[in-house]
């Protein structure tokens, strides 16, 4: 009787933090060693929060499940960690350019579809290559081209955040790669180098979660050029190559957006002499908006600046080469970001690492926000001249052009809902995608740009709005401040009842939703239509619903309040600025923030210093603390408060006691191997889990020693039931340890690994041999039945023939428990391989040649095809791109044969004991398993109770390496069936989430453990009946 469970899927539930930033990491390499550096930059920028890791190598089912913790993370940053080449690190014979592209293009694919849907801001970050890869200058640029498919894919979506090498190559560090790490526990990476990649993260989360600065303000005498101009005169000054850096440092954050102003003790003439006088200096009188050259305070001159410019004095950054005048800015104006210029040799290396220039996209308008501000000059100067509001208007010409914004305006269309706060009616802030989406729904979105006879305004008022019912519904109206007080809004709302007209509606609804800062929309609707106000019903809210005569008919007409009007068009609607406190302060340091990152922290290992000199966690344990008493158990304890970050730490502490994780089990030996040169197996911990046992073991293991095969990975009673766990066909056993924990606390979990020593991992080469040898080890322990056993893939195929061999001798066996685990003959789907294999081809040969899509770009053996018909160019190239593949494939076909052979020979030659010492170190598990696999025929069948435990019931997309096995074998059953004893074989067939080895992590192995526990209970209630 085949008994099959289909089980609920319960997807993994990810609560938001009440308040702070969350940070969802997705990676395909282990990534959580990054947190304490993470942890470190967000402290710091005042952005405390969550910092949660998605499981392992799950990058694009993150992406995929609306459920999952990317998904999920909607208020928070999502980032996705990627090593290119790890796309098939888990492939058998290792690297394929075809199955690489395809891997990045689907990646690519996903994380656009992902962004269409999601707000939520998502950085993406190629981590750097291993030196397998940039030695080979073709894997070299297939990585370079895949790097540049995933760069494109964030182009054209305001949510996904390209970190390019570029921001990485800002931290470089000596050693950024980590071979042992990367082989114990896929952690590829130095502290220096995550260090690194976690502060160009945070730089990045800066620049999305802090406005931008809108000025610089420079000083001239021995900043901008050395030497005192007023005594040098013109020629007499020097251009020095820091300061010539400094200058095309500011010419390009003019370009970007940034308003260039001068602040400086001199006579006026004498610099702006120097600035015509000088053609070599980068930095023209063009790049100017304004200045204060004069002899008052620098304090005084970037006040003036504020007003005359119409923004705010937090929006300065001001450079000084003088210390004095650096404490008085910062002594009158705490606001202005100070920054003490250092010498001109120094400066070059300072600049990059100033956060506060950064910005995230400039658009259009960031471009003329010089010309912009001149104009407004211009303009001041009118509103100063006119009498009245009515005589200011005339004076200005002004004209408005309201229509649907083109695909180049979205960007700033988006931009307005997210920075305008003062003439925005609901302040729904959104990104390009949402817009589009908005206008897919049936919203329709306007653009509003106004000119006059000084120049442009630019785009400066968005109008979001759909029929509903009779009424013409508002959803969002907003108006950049810089045109307030001049009629634009009354012509927007007259506009909308013009269109309500046209479209035989009869009301134009209008929502307020007051905030701190959006009084002057509220006291627009106030004068235009407060007798059409009622109360939304919920909150503060206020819903104008004005009749579409009234609306269209709405003009300026400034009477009573004039004076007022002109007033509001003189301060472009901003209140006067507060007084300025010399005491003036905030919970993130702005001022000691930029000054440690562009000085302190301009280096990986600076942070590493500062987070090693940082306070440690206390002791989770009230027993007294026993000190090392040799140099190993000082080294140890030192590197157990480091990983563990506890301390102090005794010698006599169990590593489990204080709350040490798989992860920093896998850090802990990662260092031991790299800094003393000795292997040793994680599950050393389980046998050696103090201090002080880890070192009597660290002395000892000095030679090629067998290692213990039997693992006690859950203590239970001696009573209780004992459960045998077979390791995977790497090896491994901790990957039983979540399963272990879930299991009753009667329960004692073995976990059984291969027996090898130092030099070779496996010593059996063949699964009877294997089994043979477990079923002793198992027997040490627990020398009568009835025996539990189970496995992951080549581990269930491995119990499977522990149980025959233990019923040979007569022994019970309680259960097997397969999970996700084939027999050595179960069938393939037909053509499975070639099918997809086939399917990579195709795909690879539809891009085109010219870079579009993924591995695309003109093939390195490629010739000149230019004198071809277009039609012929693209045949060719083709043509050339198959023979490409059809050579690559036989390369990796005859590879892999070769390689099969070589490892037959060295097992063989193990097996027979001839050359075992020479050829035994190159082996590893899988290549032993796999050809102790090829040969392996069970000789009976079973007849104990069977759980097939098959992945993959959630339906999820899997990375290759996690694929359930239902996606490849043609029976449903995996081939087991035929295995077991009697016309009605009992297997019990149970389906749960999660991939191939998901099924064994968080939350999916809950579905597992249950159904195994659920399995022994019966055996027991059975026996005691």
């Amino acid at each position: 009787m085949i008994q099959t469970i289909s089980e609920p899927v319960s997807a993994p539930k990810h609560t938001p933090v009440a308040s702070g930033l969350r940070v969802a990491v997705a990676a395909n390499f282990t990534a959580e060693p990054i947190e304490p550096y993470l942890r470190f930059w967000l402290d710091r920028l005042g952005l405390t929060g969550d910092i949660e890791f998605a499981p392992y190598n799950q990058i694009i089912q993150e992406l995929l499940s609306p459920n999952s913790l990317l998904s999920s993370n909607r208020e928070g940053i999502n980032l996705i960690l990627i090593r290119i080449e790890d796309g098939v690190r888990f492939r058998p014979g290792g690297w394929d350019e075809t199955v690489l592209t395809g891997v990045s293009t689907e990646l690519a694919r996903t994380l656009r579809d992902f962004a269409d849907r999601s707000a939520a801001h998502t950085i993406l970050c190629v981590v750097p290559p291993s030196l397998a890869v940039t030695s080979d200058p073709a894997r070299a640029a297939l990585v370079r081209t895949l790097e540049d498919t995933l760069r494109s894919a964030c182009g054209g979506h305001e949510s996904l955040h390209w970190l390019s090498p570029e921001a990485l190559a800002l931290y470089p560090v000596p050693e950024p790669h980590d071979p042992v790490g990367d082989r114990v526990g896929h952690m590829p990476y130095t502290p220096a180098l995550l260090a690194a990649v976690a502060t160009a993260v945070a730089r990045r989360i800066h620049a999305l979660k802090f406005p931008p600065h809108k000025v610089i303000a420079l000083d001239c005498d021995n900043t901008l050029w050395a030497g005192v101009v007023g005594e040098d005169g013109p020629t007499g000054i020097r251009l020095e190559p820091g300061m010539k850096a400094l200058q095309e440092f500011v010419v390009a954050q003019q370009a970007a957006g940034m308003l260039v102003c001068l602040v400086s003790k001199n006579a006026e003439a004498d610099v702006l002499d120097a600035f015509d006088a000088r053609p070599d200096f980068p930095l023209r009188r063009e790049h100017l908006t304004a200045w204060r050259v004069n002899w008052v305070a620098k304090s005084r001159g970037l006040a003036e600046l504020a007003e005359e410019l119409n923004v705010g004095i937090d929006s300065f950054i001001f450079l000084d080469d003088n210390p004095i005048e650096c404490a008085e800015v910062r002594a009158n104006l705490p606001q202005v970001l100070t920054i003490q210029v250092p010498p001109a040799e120094q400066i070059a290396d300072l600049l990059p690492h100033i956060w506060a220039f950064d910005r995230l996209k400039v658009t259009e308008e960031d471009r003329k926000r010089t010309l912009m501000y001149r104009q407004n000059a211009d303009r001041s100067r009118l509103k100063r001249q006119a009498g009245d509001i009515t005589e200011f208007l005339a004076g200005l010409e002004l004209k408005i052009h309201i229509a649907t914004p083109s695909a180049d305006q979205l960007p700033r269309v988006a931009q307005l809902t997210q920075r305008t706060n003062q003439f925005n009616f609901t302040t729904v802030r959104r990104s390009e995608a949402e817009i589009n989406r908005c206008r897919e729904s049936g919203f329709e979105c306007l653009a509003v740009e106004v000119s006059d006879r000084f120049g442009e305004y630019g785009l400066v008022g968005v109008m979001i709005f759909a029929a509903s019912g009779d009424a013409l519904v508002i959803d969002t109206m907003l108006l950049s401040c810089r045109v307030l007080g001049r009629g634009v809004e009354h012509a927007m709302l007259a506009h909308l009842g013009q269109l309500a007209t046209d479209r035989r509606l009869t009301i134009v609804e209008a929502r307020l939703r007051p905030t701190a800062k959006n009084e002057p929309a509220a006291n627009f609707l106030r004068s235009v239509a407060v007798q059409f106000a009622a109360p939304a019903g919920s909150g503060d809210e206020t819903v104008y619903r004005i009749p579409v005569g009234v609306a269209r008919g709405i003009a300026y007409r400034p009477g009573a309040d004039a004076d007022k009007q002109l007033e509001l068009a003189r301060t472009e609607g901003k209140p006067a600025a507060a007084a300025v406190s010399p005491s003036a302060t905030s919970a993130f340091n702005r001022q000691e923030f930029y000054t440690r990152t562009a000085t302190e922290f301009r280096s990986p290992g600076a942070v590493l210093q500062s987070i090693e000199a940082g306070s440690r966690n206390p002791r989770p344990l009230d027993t007294p603390v026993a000190p090392p008493r040799s140099a190993t158990e000082r080294d140890l304890t030192a590197l157990w408060s480091r990983v563990l970050n506890i301390a102090p730490i005794g010698i006599d502490d169990e590593f489990g006691h204080l709350g040490g994780t798989s992860l920093q089990c896998a850090q802990l030996f990662v260092t031991l191997e790299s800094t003393h040169g000795l292997r040793l197996p994680m599950t050393t911990i389980l046998e050696a889990p103090t201090v002080r046992t880890l070192a009597e073991r660290f002395e000892s293991a000095r030679g090629p020693a067998t290692r213990q095969s039997l693992k006690l990975l859950k203590k239970g009673t001696d009573s209780g039931p004992a459960l045998f766990l077979v390791h995977d066909g790497d090896g491994e056993t901790l990957l039983y340890l979540n399963l272990a924990r879930r299991l009753a606390p009667d329960v004692t979990v073995y976990g059984i690994e291969p027996h090898g020593n130092d030099r070779c991992p496996m010593l059996h080469a063949a699964i009877p041999e294997m089994a043979a040898y477990y079923v002793a080890r198992a027997r040490e322990v627990r020398p009568n039945g009835p025996y539990f056993l189970g496995g992951l893939c080549a581990g269930g195929v491995i119990a499977f023939e522990m149980a025959l061999q233990l019923r040979a001798t007569g022994l019970e066996v309680g259960l097997v428990a397969l999970l996700d685990a084939a027999d050595a003959r179960a069938k393939m789907k037909p053509f499975l391989h070639t099918r997809r294999r086939w399917a990579r081809f195709k795909q690879s040969l539809g891009r085109r040649a010219d870079g579009d899509g993924a591995g695309g770009g003109r093939d390195p053996e490629s010739t000149d095809t230019a004198t071809a018909p277009p039609e012929g160019r693209g045949m060719i190239h083709k043509a050339k791109r198959a023979l490409h593949k059809l050579s690559n494939l036989v390369r990796y076909e005859v590879n892999s044969y070769r390689r099969r052979v070589a490892e037959a020979a060295q097992i063989r030659a193990m097996r027979t004991g001839t050359g075992a010492d020479e050829n035994a170190p190159t082996l590893t598990v899988r290549a032993v398993y796999e050809y102790a696999e090829r040969l392996y025929a069970p000789a009976e069948r079973l007849d104990v109770p069977v759980i097939l435990v098959r992945a993959g019931a959630d339906g999820a997309t899997y990375a290759p390496a996690d694929e359930p096995l239902t996606a490849r074998l043609r029976d449903p059953h995996f081939g087991w069936v035929p295995r077991l004893a009697g016309d009605r074989p009992a297997l019990e067939v149970i389906d749960a989430p999660g991939g191939h080895g998901g099924i064994l992590q968080e939350p999916h192995v809950g579905t597992v453990a249950t159904h195994v526990q659920a399995a022994i209970d019966r055996v027991i209630t059975v026996r005691q009946k």
